[in-house]
């Protein structure tokens, strides 16, 4: 079912062009376009609190990548770094950066997969990797994926054709209904990432492209 909730609206809270949303039990969070603000409402639409601040400060986020939550958390995902406030009272709890870990520069995607584990996605020497991470982001699985090498493939063109063109391929890491699935550029498949395998949960049918 559908429900429309009307957002409270103040002299210091108004909102427009919503980017990116996540709801809780008793929570709604989600950030607008242009400010990249992360804001907490109730399931009635009423104003509780800014989440965070925009900055270059160690708990402090310049952008939003995505958002995501628990009943105890509101995680914020930014390449550099991943923010958990507390649903409870906004209060910063912990901070994840790539300085955590030995052999990870820079975070590509991120996901919750549940029991209090989460899915980093990054890139090494030209591959991509998953790594699950527990409750006190300790590294506990981590599986190669695909490498990032550039490669000549087939683009197609509005006109139906293909045109040639050097590419990078690219990994994709989201969540949907709770699961976690992750693909890449120029395949056919998406997978289902269950902690330790890739499961194959959609497969489509391209057709044909003519190479004139």
């Amino acid at each position: 079912d559908m429900q429309y909730i009307p957002i409270e609206t103040k002299s210091d809270f108004l909102v427009s062009d919503i980017d990116k949303i996540t709801v809780s039990n008793d929570y709604i969070y989600f950030c607008c376009k242009s400010s990249q603000q992360v804001y907490q409402i109730d399931s009635d639409g009423k104003f509780i609190r800014k989440v965070g601040q925009r900055g270059r400060a160690k708990n402090e986020y310049r952008a939003v990548t995505n958002l995501y939550s628990n009943p105890e958390s509101i995680i914020v995902f930014f390449g550099r770094k991943i923010l958990y406030f507390s649903a409870k009272t906004g209060e910063i709890e912990k901070v994840i950066t790539p300085d955590n870990f030995a052999d990870i520069n820079h975070f590509t995607g991120f996901s919750q997969i549940g029991n209090g584990s989460s899915v980093i996605l990054y890139t090494k020497e030209k591959e991509n990797f998953l790594t699950v991470i527990n409750s006190e982001s300790v590294q506990i699985n981590t599986k190669r994926l695909w490498d990032t090498e550039k490669r000549r493939v087939n683009m197609p063109m509005p006109n139906g054709k293909a045109q040639l063109i050097e590419w990078s391929y690219t990994s994709s890491l989201y969540n949907y209904n709770g699961e976690t699935r992750v693909t890449k550029d120029f395949i056919d498949t998406i997978f289902t990432f269950s902690g330790s395998n890739l499961v194959p949960y959609a497969v489509f049918d391209y057709g044909n492209l003519e190479d004139d």
